[in-house]
């Protein structure tokens, strides 16, 4: 009965988790999260829980063909523009904001981390694969359906961008569409990169991935 109950705590505060993020998403103009507040749980492509009531997921991350590099473009081009962040500290926003979503809020564990070309294929075949980069889709496939999904590691970049391609990876924009999280600073007279769009869209993305519809 305890751990019943304690099962049905833990989607109550999913729920709640899922509201604020629809809600703080409107309020940062994020428009493609917008529709997380009808997001629903579908049981039939869950994860497997281990004995301890824990979900562990195993990531891995397409470093190859990842980016974030990205510039303002057409009559913003030549203005000032601080250092792009390097795509392991977007990584590290991506883990980050994980962990202070879903698994502060559930028994999900997202582990591992490491270069999907330095695993094996069967440690390929049971991981999300994650590619970030400026062409991305804003892309994941539901639940357990999402591993695997992404091949090796040492596809073209292009086939990742392919919105036809059904095995690409859980994916997203670092900048979000058309750079909209490289804002103008007035107090460093430059453009600036923000985090905003790389956090949300991967808790958007890795909420798809878990298996929210």
């Amino acid at each position: 009965k305890l751990r019943t109950k304690l099962k049905k705590m833990k989607t109550l505060n999913i729920t709640a988790f899922l509201t604020r993020v629809a809600l703080l998403a409107s309020w940062i103009g994020i428009t493609q999260l917008q529709s997380v507040h009808a997001s629903i749980f579908v049981n039939a492509v869950a994860w497997p829980t281990t004995d301890d009531d824990y979900t562990n997921i195993p990531v891995c991350m397409h470093y190859e063909q990842s980016s974030s590099i990205q510039k303002k473009a057409g009559y913003f081009a030549w203005l000032p523009i601080e250092s792009n962040p390097s795509l392991e500290s977007v990584v590290e926003k991506v883990k980050n904001a994980l962990t202070g979503s879903w698994e502060k809020h559930s028994s999900l564990r997202f582990i591992d981390w490491k270069k999907c070309e330095d695993l094996t294929q069967q440690e390929r075949a049971d991981s999300i694969h994650l590619y970030i980069h400026p062409d991305a889709p804003n892309n994941s496939a539901l639940g357990v359906y999402s591993k695997g999904r992404g091949g090796d590691g040492t596809g073209d970049k292009n086939d990742y961008n392919d919105q036809n391609n059904v095995n690409r990876a859980t994916s997203f924009k670092p900048w979000g569409n058309n750079g909209q999280c490289i804002k103008w600073s007035w107090s460093k007279f430059s453009f600036e990169y923000r985090f905003d769009c790389t956090e949300q869209y991967a808790i958007h993305e890795f909420g798809h991935a878990i298996g929210f519809h």
